[in-house]
């Protein structure tokens, strides 16, 4: 894992006051699960030395051995809740509180 990945799953888990070990481990609760959605985010937004972004197996792999799509739907997920047209969505999903 390149250091700058692991820098960022380090600043996401300070953050969140979790640890880096729990957002890359195999928990699902949703204080971890949410943290690890951020940093798949920003680890995405980096360059590689070619110019591109981190593939999608990639980040998995990064993070404790993930399959892409879930990569692809944390992503998603962590774009909608910092468009403030999903917020409200985003937040009612992120926090359990979703009738349906």
């Amino acid at each position: 894992m390149p250091e700058r990945v692991a820098e960022i799953i380090r600043e996401v888990a300070a953050i969140h006051g979790v640890t880096a070990g729990e957002i890359i481990g195999p928990s699902h609760l949703r204080a971890i699960v949410w943290p690890r959605f951020e940093a798949a985010y920003r680890i995405r937004e980096l360059r590689m030395a070619d110019g591109r972004p981190p593939s999608y197996p990639r980040i998995g792999r990064w993070l404790g051995g993930r399959d892409h799509t879930t990569i692809i739907a944390g992503i998603r997920r962590h774009e909608a809740l910092t468009d403030p047209k999903q917020r409200k969505v985003a937040l009612a999903y992120q926090t359990g509180r979703v009738n349906g």
